[in-house]
């Protein structure tokens, strides 16, 4: 047996004991503190210098990682807040014994240097003076009003492990890595203000001021201040929440008080926080261990939609929080409660190994949705809606990320995701949920489970590694896992097992991957069915039936649907095809085609009744990769006894890195003009990241109008128009620029010959309140029909939906009363009908993203224009009443419908 003191030595950690007693100024927004801390030294080294945490100072300037990494992230409300609002940390002292001790101020690390060295198995303890100016609220530690949220508010000692200091400085992405102890923590607050925080209450009256409030819905008040205190064992870190508007509910599972903080107009939004929080404290507690401590809150927050800390949940979601028609608000409690296992119990780093915090706490969160709503469940609550289950979002992320080639190791620092936030949402989060839901499948339910008890067992309330976790699944297996583990964590190689042939008796499978998960394949014969497993040993395996079997009809690999795989549709024969009504989400192992039945009325074409189809594999749209997207539809009009159809087609023919290439056609022939449309479009630009996207598309197109009977002839003229064009977009940064360029030439069967360019540039911007500002300029060069001129009210064509159901004549026409974006913009110039072969303008709207808004336009066509008014927008419908418009007839009323 091995010595004790070697063990020791071999699986050592530090702890830490903290006494702060702390003062709130709510009027300037400060605290002020002395902190007595010691540090115990049960490592085998010698220490000189103690370093500790600093949060607060990562808002303090421009210059600190935390900002610049916020600069890089394209965040500018940082940079735009007084010093005074940035808040920072002052250190008054660090004594020890009465002696002053030496001490540097780094950023967001605090240096103190030791009198005399800290050997092995001894502690010192020191005190810190200190005033943190509270910043607004717009990372983890701040106020908004009356509210407080104190994270990351005290010097708190940096975790010294195996591999030396941890002295990470706040980072955009990632989390935190601490030292396990004991807090014991005073607070002076405003009298009427209610304090949710880790640990135990310990002020008797502050415990009789909680319960009152509990039972009566009412604080019972006994001074202008008073005091809170908290004690705190075995956690590794301590934040508190206070606001004097909270409410309180409190539930009790077992030995374990739980208490729900809201603030009285949520009430609604939080009615089922309590049981949502029960359900999950009684999940997690039976299936890795017992919750450890005695008390849990769950607190109404601002900023995150969900942060933890130990013993403590705070949920930045309120009346109009992601509750509504959905489970969103139930999965983000039960996320959230997750890590006070993953995280609370097991203290990971969460900085170099984030998926020990992130990947369990959402693959724990995927458990609980399963065992309460089953396997098929879905988080829209809506009847008739197609639903969508957690597990689907994860394999969405995955496959966008890995389509892309935007994936990342799942064993890469947080911070190192600065540039493209999306591949950590994979790494983190949805990768592995889905590597410990194939490693479940692999191992089998009933290993996993223990697997996962142990792990708690041997490492509760110390620092695991994904080392330690390895080794477990190794031991309790007695397989070399080694490899696989490599292979998912450190690598972005993936698996594409796939059908390639099938005879009367034998079926080939080819992984085209470079990573060979071992998984099964199910064929399905006339007289049976039997499941084999597939080999990794080698790329292509061909599997030969007996001739008893009989003729193969079906293959599926992967039958339990739980291999890490993007590209499914191809893991069955024959391949799965199906039809669904209206909407469905796409599928990644179905080629689906969706069906509508379509009835109109208009005064043209009496009732219009018809189908509409789409079909395709998965969804294609710039960088969500689909194949063989296709439209059809076709409607008949009673009255004017004409049939319209309408047609389109795309698919990429270049999918990678940074540019994806798409084959795009299209054809119609709606209020009499038949129009065809063949191009080729280009999208450059990493997806998700703050690098530029430039779109290049080339095209030729076709129109003739065949009558002019559905038409305002006031806009439209008869004959063909083939053009040759070429658009150029570019988006970032906010800015959104897009120049078009269309030559039209006899050479392209066209009746007129012109030149068209037009140069739109948008851009959404913040000096007080969002406002947006776009500018378009326009010329044709040459002789174009009317229809092919600028219109200074907005663009002709109606979007293919609106088009459907409003035609190009009568009230509800575009230049009547639909308004389309487009062209110069000008709501106020709606009925005018106003074409130029020039045009300038400039739009401003304010507040954007607000449902009520004021616009203001300028504009020259072959005079002035000018114009202001309202919209309320819907949506993606909007009602636009402008006040003015710079006419003959300035304060009419000209009203529109925009889409």
């Amino acid at each position: 047996m091995m010595p004790v003191f070697i063990l020791c030595l071999l699986q050592w950690q530090q702890q830490v004991h903290y006494t702060i007693e702390a003062y709130l100024d709510t009027e300037k927004h400060v605290l002020s503190a002395v902190e007595y801390c010691r540090y115990y030294n049960q490592s085998p080294c010698v220490l000189e210098t103690l370093y500790l945490h600093i949060y607060a100072n990562a808002f303090k300037a421009e210059t600190a990682v935390f900002a610049q990494e916020a600069q890089v992230a394209g965040i500018r409300e940082f940079t735009t807040l007084a010093d005074s609002l940035r808040g920072g940390v002052t250190i008054t002292s660090v004594t020890e014994r009465d002696s002053s001790l030496t001490f540097h101020v780094r950023e967001t690390i605090l240096e103190v240097v030791l009198p005399s060295k800290l050997e092995p198995g001894d502690s010192v303890m020191f005190s810190i003076i200190y005033e943190l100016l509270i910043p607004w609220k717009f990372s983890r530690l701040g106020y908004v009003g009356e509210h407080y949220e104190m994270a990351h508010w005290y010097p708190t000692f940096c975790v010294f492990d195996k591999s030396g200091w941890h002295r990470d400085p706040y980072h955009m992405i990632g989390e935190f890595y601490g030292e396990y102890g004991t807090y014991d923590i005073t607070i002076d607050v405003p009298g009427d203000y209610v304090v949710a925080a880790t640990g135990e209450r310990i002020e008797v009256s502050d415990i009789a001021f909680i319960d009152a409030l509990i039972r009566t819905g009412q604080k019972k008040l006994t001074g202008a201040r008073r005091r809170v205190r908290f004690l705190a064992r075995n956690v590794h870190d301590f934040a508190w929440v206070c606001d004097p508007d909270f409410l309180i509910e409190q539930e009790r599972v077992g030995d374990v008080n739980i208490q729900i903080f809201y603030r009285a107009e949520n009430k609604d939004a939080w009615r089922n926080a309590r049981s949502y929080a029960v359900d999950a404290v009684t999940r997690y507690s039976q299936w890795y261990m017992p919750y450890p401590y005695k008390n849990m809150s769950i607190v109404n927050g601002y900023g995150y939609d969900g942060v933890e800390y130990p013993q403590l949940v705070i949920l930045a979601i309120g009346e109009t929080g992601l509750i509504r028609y959905t489970r969103l608000f139930e999965l983000v409690i039960a996320h959230e409660v997750a890590h006070q296992w993953f995280y609370g119990i097991l203290g990971s780093n969460e900085i170099d190994e984030a998926w020990l915090d992130e990947g369990f706490a959402s693959y724990a969160e995927l458990c609980y949705l399963e065992d309460k709503y089953g396997t098929d469940h879905s988080l829209i609550t809506v009847p008739l809606v197609s639903p969508v289950s957690r597990t689907y979002l994860h394999e969405l992320v995955y496959y966008v990320a890995q389509t892309n080639r935007i994936e990342q190791p799942i064993l890469t620092p947080a911070y190192a995701f600065l540039d493209i936030p999306f591949s950590y949402t994979n790494s983190a989060y949805s990768k592995p949920v889905l590597f410990l839901r194939y490693l479940e499948s692999f191992l089998g339910s009933a290993q996993f489970e223990r697997i996962i008890q142990r792990y708690f067992q041997e490492y509760a309330f110390t620092h695991p590694t994904t080392q330690d976790f390895l080794t477990i699944c190794e031991e309790e297996t007695n397989r070399d896992l080694d490899s696989l583990f490599y292979r998912v964590l450190r690598t972005t190689d993936f698996s594409d097992w796939q059908v390639t042939a099938v005879t009367d008796n034998s079926v080939e499978v080819v992984n085209a991957g470079s990573l060979r998960l071992p998984t099964d394949v199910l064929i399905e014969t006339e007289f049976g069915a039997r499941v084999v497993p597939l080999s990794t040993e080698r790329n292509v395996d061909t599997i030969i039936l007996p001739a008893s079997a009989g003729k193969v009809k079906r293959v599926t690999i992967d039958p339990y649907g739980n291999l890490i795989e993007a590209n499914r549709w191809n893991n069955h024969y024959p391949r799965k095809f199906r039809m669904k009504p209206i909407f469905a989400f796409p599928s990644f192992d179905y080629y689906t085609i969706l069906y509508a039945p379509f009835i109109w009325y208009s005064s043209f074409d009496g009732i219009q009744v018809g189908m509409y189809f789409f079909g395709d594999q998965f969804a294609d749209v710039d960088f969500m990769k689909g194949r063989h997207q296709w439209f059809f539809g076709a409607d008949y009009g009673s009255r004017c006894n004409k049939m319209y159809f309408a047609l389109r087609y795309q698919t990429p023919v270049l999918f990678d890195y940074g540019v994806r290439t798409r084959v795009r056609i299209a054809g119609s022939n709606a209020n009499d003009e038949m129009h065809f449309r063949a191009g080729i479009r280009n999208s450059f630009g990493i997806p998700f990241s703050r690098s530029p996207q430039w779109t290049v598309e080339t095209y030729l197109a076709h129109s003739r109008m065949m009558s002019l009977e559905q038409v305002d002839t006031i806009d439209w003229q008869g004959g063909a128009v083939g053009t040759f064009g070429n658009t150029l977009g570019y988006d970032h940064a906010g800015w959104h620029a897009q120049l078009d360029v269309a030559v039209a030439h006899e050479v392209l069967a066209s009746d007129w010959d012109f030149t068209r360019v037009t140069l739109t540039v948008e851009k959404e911007a913040y000096l007080g309140i969002p406002f947006r500002m776009r500018m378009f300029a326009g010329r044709i060069f040459g002789d174009a029909p009317i229809q092919e001129q600028l219109y200074l009210s907005g663009a002709l064509r109606i979007n293919f939906l609106a088009d459907l159901f409003f035609s190009q004549a009568g009230s509800f026409s575009p230049q009547e009363h639909i308004h389309i974006k487009g062209h110069g913009n000008m709501r106020g110039y709606q009925t005018l009908h106003i074409k130029s072969k020039e045009l300038f303008c400039i739009n401003t709207e304010v507040p954007s993203r607000f449902p009520i808004r004021l616009f203001f336009d300028v504009g020259y066509y072959r005079t002035y224009a000018a114009d202001f008014g309202a919209r309320v927008v819907l949506g993606p419908v909007s009602l636009n009443v402008p006040f003015y418009t710079r006419t003959d007839e300035p304060w009419k009323l000209r009203w529109s419908i925009g889409f």
